[in-house]
């Protein structure tokens, strides 16, 4: 770890935690396109510093959001990561942008990372790619293939992400998180169980009709309350229940033995998006970072991935929560916590040659 990682962190984490959205922090904000699979122009949006030489590329890949590259989280990351140097790329992943978390999304990956690898600003002997939540296990399937060898990239980052689908549907139905001998509640985010059933449940045979509740589903994922609550007030008494308690993640017995049917009818497909089948495999630099408080993924999803990845580094933040900083704690522990942050950054700044 050297002087200048340290400092590269060090303004890093104080940009990050002071971040203010006006602020342009001397990037331009560049919305362009690149080749999709069809030849359709896709959004990409791209940062780059206007009072740096840049020398180094980061390609960010979201996670399962309907705002995708214009997610308020990925646009400040983008700044901010963008003014220590580097040239930062957010293609859109289309059925990420559709709540569509399934290995579809690994070809998609897959093409933005060749078509952005062809673009002049690209710096490919320094390339550093970054995953959140659903979006980072499919950044490390996607990473396996030969097109991430070629440039290799010098390292990965994912946040938030899953391990095993099977556990976090466990979380979701449960809110218990369980670490060692011991057992933490924490309330699960309701989009965990929205984005999972919105996938599934129109692949599986739960015994009646579900048409209707998907169609709440997509209203609900597209923010339209109005519409979701009309659809839901045509529903019978039990199905209702069932629709509500799923958009507030409340536990239900219609919801368990729904997920339950999910799990058997589904396996297959979520093997093939749960690391813990073949994260054994990847075979480049991985830091992995998960707020404690994570209510959509629990943190210890991360602690698996740490075991099972080779080459990885670990950090747990207990100020940091899925989106954002913690604001219930007190002064000592925050600044105890930010110097661990600063200390794991500077690892990732140090190992990508900042």
């Amino acid at each position: 770890m050297s002087l200048k990682s340290y400092l590269t962190s060090l303004i890093y984490t104080i940009r990050l935690i002071g971040y203010q959205d006006k602020k342009t922090y001397n990037v331009d904000i560049l919305d362009e396109t690149y080749k999709g699979f069809n030849g359709e122009d896709t959004p990409l949006r791209i940062f780059k510093p206007t009072d740096k030489v840049v020398k180094k590329t980061c390609i960010m890949y979201p996670g399962a959001s309907p705002y995708a590259e214009e997610h308020p989280a990925m646009i400040m990351l983008g700044k901010i990561i963008s003014s220590l140097g580097y040239v930062v790329f957010i293609p859109r992943i289309p059925p990420l942008k559709n709540l569509n978390i399934s290995s579809e999304n690994i070809d998609w990956f897959k093409r933005a990372y060749s078509e952005i690898l062809k673009r002049p600003e690209t710096k490919i002997d320094n390339i550093s790619i970054l995953g959140l939540s659903y979006g980072g296990s499919l950044l490390l399937k996607a990473s396996m293939d030969k097109q991430f060898y070629s440039p290799r990239p010098k390292s990965i980052m994912i946040y938030g992400s899953p391990y095993d689908l099977d556990t976090c549907l466990e979380y979701l139905l449960s809110g218990k998180i369980n670490v060692g001998s011991k057992s933490y509640n924490i309330k699960p985010n309701p989009w965990g169980i929205i984005v999972l059933l919105h996938n599934y449940l129109g692949s599986i045979n739960v015994g009646y009709d579900t048409s209707i509740m998907r169609k709440i589903l997509n209203h609900r994922i597209k923010d339209e309350f109005d519409q979701a609550e009309n659809l839901i007030l045509t529903l019978d008494a039990d199905k209702q229940k069932t629709v509500r308690a799923a958009l507030n993640a409340d536990r239900n017995e219609e919801i368990d033995r729904i997920v339950k049917i999910i799990v058997d009818q589904c396996k297959n497909q979520i093997k093939e998006i749960s690391p813990r089948e073949w994260c054994k495999e990847v075979d480049h630099k991985v830091f992995i970072m998960h707020g404690a408080n994570d209510s959509m993924v629990p943190y210890t999803e991360s602690l698996s991935l740490n075991e099972d990845i080779k080459k990885s580094d670990l950090f747990i933040s207990y100020l940091y929560e899925h989106k954002e900083i913690s604001t219930n704690k007190g002064i000592f522990f925050k600044i105890k916590e930010i110097n661990k942050m600063i200390k794991f950054f500077s690892k990732f700044f140090s190992y990508n040659g900042s």
